[in-house]
């Protein structure tokens, strides 16, 4: 090979480097200037609608204490969470806890962008009285930690009791709890009985969620 031919085979080959080096560079700048520093107390939306599309709803079991909880807000002047209307941006989701001799407790979390609100619904049982709800002051270490807490326990996203599970209903003194969440595009509800009582992983994440909201908001869900 001649000294020309050198040069030139050089030549081209330094050039091939520099373009790939300038088109790695490009996207690299373009993926750098593309990623968003997240929102704060944003709405974990692909993990509600993964739930929904991969069959997590659960309805069925839900269903089994959601009467009595949709009774009592109708005496409340609540609407039921099924019925709301939601608006661009919105999201709620609620909790119910209970459904034992002592009837139950709720935490309605209520999100409009990025503003939330949390309102409590007392211990309610039908052969007593119904205290008012109470709306509650933010919590204790702000809404973005406990939204980020709640999402990494699973609130959005755990399956729930596969199939109605009566010996899991009949527990003397057992403990439930149904989550309920509504976006404008989705809902579902999901529930856990035999709080305190089962070990299963789910059935621990739902109790420390419970007492993390009730801790957080300085409530008695329980």
């Amino acid at each position: 090979m001649t000294a020309k031919g050198s040069i030139q085979n050089g030549f081209v080959v330094t050039f091939v480097l520099c373009l790939e080096v300038t088109a790695f560079s490009l996207v690299f700048q373009s993926c750098s200037l593309n990623k968003k520093s997240p929102n704060k107390n944003t709405w974990p939306m692909a993990s509600v609608a993964q739930a929904v599309t991969t069959g997590q709803e659960n309805w069925n079991i839900g269903n089994i204490f959601l009467p009595s909880v949709n009774k009592h807000l109708k005496k409340l002047g609540i609407e039921t969470l099924k019925d709301v209307k939601m608006i661009e941006e919105s999201k709620e989701i609620r909790f119910w806890v209970g459904f034992s001799y002592n009837g139950f407790t709720g935490l309605i979390l209520k999100g409009q962008a990025n503003e939330w609100s949390a309102t409590y619904i007392p211990a309610s049982n039908s052969a007593t009285s119904s205290p008012a709800p109470r709306r509650l002051p933010s919590p204790r270490n702000g809404w973005d930690k406990l939204l980020s807490e709640i999402e990494a326990l699973g609130a959005y996203t755990l399956p729930g009791e596969p199939d109605p599970l009566p010996e899991r209903l009949g527990i003397k003194d057992g403990l439930a709890a149904v989550v309920e969440i509504k976006t404008p595009a989705l809902y579902r509800a999901y529930l856990y009985a035999g709080l305190h009582y089962y070990e299963e992983q789910d059935v621990k994440k739902m109790e420390k969620i419970i007492n993390l909201l009730s801790e957080e908001f300085k409530v008695n869900l329980y």
